[in-house]
């Protein structure tokens, strides 16, 4: 009889144990994929049959959905590219850019045929909401960030300015060398995300021509930058900000541009802020200096961020 009792607490425990486990499983699964915001833009020349953009997406790893297709406003959609990069998870075929715990990171590649009707109506235009439909029939319409999508821009800094070196870093750092040309003078900067800068992105200009000739240096020959592990304070040069321009580069000198980004709020970034301003003689320019940045998450990051969106 003893030995009984013994044997239906066991069970109950082995019970309790079990919905525990599930329930704790379940708190920590989400109700449907959870995307992360883009900022891009994306230009085309008039040739390009198509323009490609990414998006970024959370989903529980028991139930790994993938994106078929997207809708916008009734107006046209935007294929999934026959594309997989990432990690592959070899037991079922996933293919990932990241996993967690609970959940993978996944990306779609899609596509937007420039053909469509609405871009041959509007050839500039964008978007921040879209409906998904996923690969479990589902639909979902969800806030992305926003995409902008436009023809090429006109550009004019041939002979004025040499862009000799763009380069990224781990630590979301970028560096843009060039020479100017000619003497000239920077006036503004400009971007299609202007919310973003000095918020999210901020910049340094390094105008000391032997210290930014030395730096190049190391990068052409080392592939290795002084400046990877020095904080924002720690960087050469002054903020480039309407407070601190407009900014003179003698003809023949070298500066650097650097960019970081702001990882307290990480978001995929894909877009060119202009530099703009008019040379001794007299003729105006404005050249890129592109942003390209993928966060890396850690858990952390990812518990807060299902914690909000629950």
């Amino acid at each position: 009889m003893i030995k009984e009792r013994y044997l239906w607490l066991f069970i109950i425990l082995i019970f309790i144990s079990a919905v525990g486990n599930y329930l704790f499983f379940q708190s920590k699964q989400i109700n449907e994929p959870v995307f992360m915001k883009h900022y891009y833009v994306k230009e085309y020349m008039e040739e390009d049959p198509e323009v490609r953009f990414s998006l970024y997406y959370l989903v529980n790893k028991h139930n790994p959905v993938t994106i078929t297709s997207v809708r916008v406003d009734d107006s046209f959609h935007a294929y999934t590219a026959n594309e997989n990069f990432g990690f592959w998870h070899h037991s079922n075929q996933i293919s990932y850019e990241q996993q967690f715990t609970h959940h993978y990171l996944m990306t779609s590649t899609l596509t937007v045929r420039l053909d469509s009707e609405i871009v041959m109506n509007n050839p500039s235009f964008s978007f921040q909401e879209v409906t998904v439909h996923l690969s479990d029939g589902t639909t979902q319409t969800v806030n992305i960030g926003e995409i902008k999508i436009h023809p090429i821009k006109e550009r004019n800094y041939t002979n004025i300015v040499d862009q000799r070196l763009s380069a990224g870093s781990s630590d979301h750092k970028q560096e843009n060398y060039f020479i100017a040309l000619e003497t000239l003078r920077i006036d503004n900067v400009v971007s299609s995300f202007d919310e973003l800068l000095g918020n999210k992105i901020n910049m340094k200009i390094d105008t000391d021509h032997e210290r930014v000739l030395e730096a190049y240096r190391k990068w052409n020959s080392h592939h290795f930058s002084d400046l990877a592990d020095q904080t924002w304070n720690q960087l050469p040069g002054v903020p480039l900000t309407e407070s601190n321009m407009p900014i003179s580069i003698d003809e023949g000198y070298w500066a650097n541009i650097t960019t970081i980004t702001n990882q307290d709020f990480p978001s995929y970034l894909e877009f060119s802020i202009e530099v703009v301003g008019e040379t001794e003689s007299g003729n105006s320019f404005n050249f890129p200096i592109y942003i390209y940045d993928r966060p890396y998450w850690d858990q952390e990051q990812i518990n807060e961020l299902i914690k909000k969106d629950k």
